[in-house]
């Protein structure tokens, strides 16, 4: 093997430096059990085999890369490589749905590694697909206190956490938690879980001055907001209409605001209303129907016409999608974190 890679990339000091950072590149999962990238030395076969692992994962030929890494597990390794192969296995087991196997080869590593934040990290998301979020939270607190590289990470999980807490009724258990929030992110899903923790224990004043907080935020997670809202209030009108003097005409509010005005008989106010909303949405499914039906009911035929053809020009061009910030993934729904690349709060809402 060293033979081949010494004739294929050249020997010696010689070696072509895109060649080393590629491979650098490749193996960036060393990085999760190195606090520093050592220099690669492509004449090692390992750095080779683990390099082809990652690519196989990647590629999805889990079989293949699963075989090469329980093979590399037999021989003798030095400690930071055994770390890289069993971390790698463990997360190719998980990917690969072999869950209870990635859960084995995490809990080898603590009692081998106890000192390696990593293994604690990836146990703490097979806690999370078994919906242990309490373990989940333990597990990360850990890593954190051992590597001190998870703080975004332990703190979104325990905002699920508390959220199961609360799904359960637990309440009392919630604000536990809740205390032990050190670190604070201003993001949407924190000022929703204390908005659903404050309406959880009818404390309404706090729990509208997080939603409100949250909606200025970020616009794209107000109809998460406008659910709570629904559940927890006597939903009306006026305090939709006092809700959006606060925080502006956003595009979940709006169009809970135009069809309250429709059910009221106030067809040209909610006409008005949805108007402005169709010109910053325009390929809204929802908003263009009930623009459609507000025109058609108030005799405004051709001009409703005239939207329908404009509207199905655009669509031939045109498609909605959720966007991840951070990778490009794209869903047709959203979800607080991202299915392909796990950040936090990246998904929105874009026309291409």
């Amino acid at each position: 093997m060293a033979n081949f890679l010494g004739r294929f990339f050249g020997k010696g000091r010689n070696v072509n430096r895109k060649i080393e950072d590629f491979l650098k590149n490749l193996s960036i999962n060393r990085i999760n059990s190195l606090k520093e990238l050592p220099e690669i030395d492509i004449e090692k076969p390992f750095n080779a085999y683990i390099t082809l692992a990652i690519l196989l994962r990647e590629k999805g030929e889990f079989h293949k890369c699963i075989k090469l890494l329980e093979n590399l597990l037999k021989e003798s390794l030095e400690d930071d490589d055994e770390k890289l192969v069993m971390l790698n296995l463990a997360i190719t087991y998980r990917v690969a749905g072999f869950v209870d196997r990635a859960e084995a080869v995490l809990k080898e590593g603590i009692e081998k590694f106890p000192a390696e934040g990593y293994f604690y990290y990836e146990l703490a998301r097979v806690n999370q697909l078994y919906d242990n979020w309490e373990e989940a939270v333990k597990n990360l607190e850990i890593a954190q206190g051992l590597n001190g590289e998870f703080q975004e990470e332990l703190f979104y999980t325990k905002l699920f956490f508390i959220n199961r807490l609360i799904d359960n009724e637990e309440i009392d258990k919630a604000f536990v938690v809740v205390k032990t929030l050190n670190d604070i992110f201003l993001v949407p899903f924190f000022y929703y879980t204390l908005a659903r923790i404050y309406f959880a224990i009818g404390d309404d004043e706090r729990a509208m001055k997080n939603l409100e907080i949250g909606i200025r935020l970020s616009e794209k997670h107000a109809d998460s907001f406008l659910k709570l809202l629904k559940k927890y209030r006597n939903f009306n009108i006026e305090e939709l209409e006092v809700l959006i003097k606060r925080v502006g005409l956003v595009y979940s509010l709006s169009v809970e605001y135009a069809k309250l005005l429709e059910v009221e008989g106030r067809e040209e106010e909610a006409l008005e209303i949805i108007n402005k909303v169709a010109e910053k949405f325009p390929l809204k499914a929802e908003v263009k129907e009930l623009q459609l039906r507000l025109m058609w009911n108030l005799g405004k035929r051709k001009q409703a016409v005239d939207v329908i053809l404009s509207s199905l020009e655009r669509l031939k061009k045109e498609r909605k999608r959720y966007v991840c910030e951070a990778c490009g993934y794209k869903t047709n729904s959203f979800e607080w974190c991202c299915p392909k690349c796990k950040t936090w709060e990246s998904l929105k809402l874009d026309i291409e």
